[in-house]
């Protein structure tokens, strides 16, 4: 009984992150002597993984006396997580035990962050011996591997193998192939998808729309936004963003400050994102207005991006006022020395006739 409330209690941890209730857990679990127990270690590891301390993680793996494949997985997984994917493909080389479908897909995914295209083949080979390529999330870790080594007839070879792809399954090929600049055929899969019944979702449209605005077609994006504002995905950042994009692209401002209008919890994302729009249809005075409300909202704090932008609208504006007024507070706070910002001020002095001014900062 024991046993099973501390398994249950880690659980918890892993999935709300609460890692000070976790290490509290962890040294009541060495009071109870358990800590030898491989299904509380499990725990614990995993714990430790999904609160991002995989150091502390590794170290409960190491003293670890039995471990089995959920350890593994565990620790594989974590790293990949953790933006580890040598050290998860590392610690997958060393496994002396037969992967299962988890540990597979964590590894696959470790491949494609390294862009390590023969040990992704490699492990899909081992995937195909022990019979787990074909299930769902490692046929998607495959696509997506494949389509971020560019190799996307093997992608498409992997999606055509499943017995059901799934939203995801669609998501990474759309995306891969907008990527790999065929956004033609990520378009026809679109349609397919509406086809089979599936719903797109906020990564489906993130894909397609970028379509819309590679191949400069206006229509489609239009369509785009309109199916998700059906399915009521426009007023999240996530879509957003994207529209207000697709709208500058065309230089359609009005349209991308209605997509900004009508997000509902804007990130700062967003308000680089239409600050930037502005900027890109020459609409300078409403960038810096933009800039000016962000400053003033209690919700996303502007950052280097944003100040870029802002001083891209100064010196389009020759407004050499707001510009020093900017350039002051990016002093304060430090600011001042990131690249693109010293690029954006040097721009902004010369724009606005102060050339000295713009060689002291260069």
């Amino acid at each position: 009984m024991i046993l099973e409330t501390f398994g249950s209690l880690l659980h918890h941890c892993s999935k709300t992150k609460a890692f000070r209730y976790g290490l509290a857990l962890h040294a009541a679990v060495v009071k109870t002597g358990l800590q030898y127990d491989v299904v509380v270690c499990n725990h614990i590891l995993n714990m430790y993984a999904k609160c991002g301390n995989i150091n502390f993680a590794r170290q409960i793996f190491d003293e670890m006396s039995e471990r089995n494949l959920v350890s593994w997985s565990a620790m594989i997984s974590g790293y990949d997580q953790a933006g580890k994917p040598l050290m998860a493909i590392d610690l997958f080389t060393q496994m002396r035990l037969v992967p299962n479908e988890y540990i597979f897909a964590s590894a696959i995914s470790a491949c494609a962050s390294l862009l390590a295209l023969p040990q992704g083949q490699q492990i899909h080979a081992q995937s195909l011996k022990f019979g787990y390529s074909n299930i769902s999330f490692v046929s998607n870790s495959l696509i997506s591997m494949y389509m971020k080594c560019g190799q996307c007839i093997d992608a498409l070879s992997a999606f055509t193998s499943m017995s059901e792809p799934n939203s995801v399954s669609y998501n990474a090929l759309i995306t891969g192939l907008v990527e790999n600049q065929q956004p033609e055929r990520g378009f026809e899969l679109f349609k397919l998808m509406y086809q089979q019944g599936l719903i797109p979702d906020h990564f489906t449209f993130v894909g397609v729309l970028g379509i819309s605005t590679t191949a400069d077609d206006l229509q489609r994006g239009v369509q785009l936004h309109c199916q998700t504002v059906k399915l009521n995905l426009d007023s999240t950042p996530f879509i957003g963003n994207v529209i207000m994009t697709m709208y500058s692209k065309f230089d359609l401002i009005e349209e991308a400050e209605k997509a900004f209008k009508l997000i509902e919890e804007k990130d700062v994302i967003s308000w680089n994102t239409i600050i930037a729009a502005c900027s890109h249809c020459a609409d300078y005075a409403k960038g810096l207005s933009v800039f000016k409300e962000m400053t003033k909202e209690n919700g996303a704090r502007p950052d280097d991006f944003t100040y870029a932008s802002a001083l891209t609208a100064c010196a389009g504006l020759a407004s050499i006022c707001h510009g020093r007024q900017i350039h002051a507070h990016l002093i304060r706070t430090r600011l001042d020395e990131d690249v693109g910002v010293g690029n954006a001020l040097v721009n902004m002095y010369a724009k606005c006739g102060c050339i000295g001014h713009a060689y002291s900062v260069f």
